[in-house]
């Protein structure tokens, strides 16, 4: 629930944060306060022990996540030939991003954004396979609201890595959305 304190209230946006942790956290986020969580029972843990059978290793099954591209609908054929662990990772994602499409259909208001976080989230262009089932909402990866946008020395994956300890901290603090 934490991670929410890391998207700017100010912009008083409805929004709906996808956390693909070992489970699935999806928070939906109405007029600057928590509407709705839903957890799902798939997450990161489930795309790590499918690449962990072929690879025994945790390890290198965290690496391969983070190496890999999803490529989108005018790409499909660079997507099958360019990766081997898809089969392990795009049916758990497909899930995922449909139950978050039936959130965003079914949501009392209409929702703006849709933040990609959590350790699925290293994934590349997880936000543009995101963003080709939910038309209406834009989908990005969750970024802290106080740090600058122009860092051109971070790279995206290492906010990724330390999202949910900022947004425990920010908890700590008292900052963010209330509950």
């Amino acid at each position: 629930m934490s991670i929410s304190n890391l998207i700017d209230t100010k912009l008083k946006e409805n929004a709906i944060i996808v956390n693909i942790e070992e489970k699935t956290s999806i928070t939906s986020i109405l007029n600057n306060s928590i509407y709705d969580i839903k957890i799902l029972e798939e997450g990161s843990k489930q795309i790590l022990d499918n690449i962990n059978i072929k690879e025994n290793s945790y390890q290198k099954a965290y690496d391969i996540c983070k190496n890999t591209t999803i490529y989108t609908q005018g790409n499909q054929e660079l997507q099958i030939d360019s990766n081997d662990y898809l089969d392990e990772i795009m049916p758990t994602l497909f899930n995922i991003v449909s139950e978050v499409k039936k959130i965003v259909q079914n949501s009392p208001k209409e929702i703006e954004k849709v933040y990609i976080t959590g350790t699925g989230s290293v994934i590349s262009n997880i936000d543009l396979y995101f963003s080709e089932y939910l038309n209406s909402a834009k989908c990005e990866i969750l970024k802290p609201y106080f740090l600058r946008t122009g860092l051109k020395n971070i790279n995206i994956k290492d906010f990724i890595e330390v999202n949910s300890a900022i947004s425990l901290a920010l908890n700590y603090l008292g900052v963010g959305v209330s509950g």
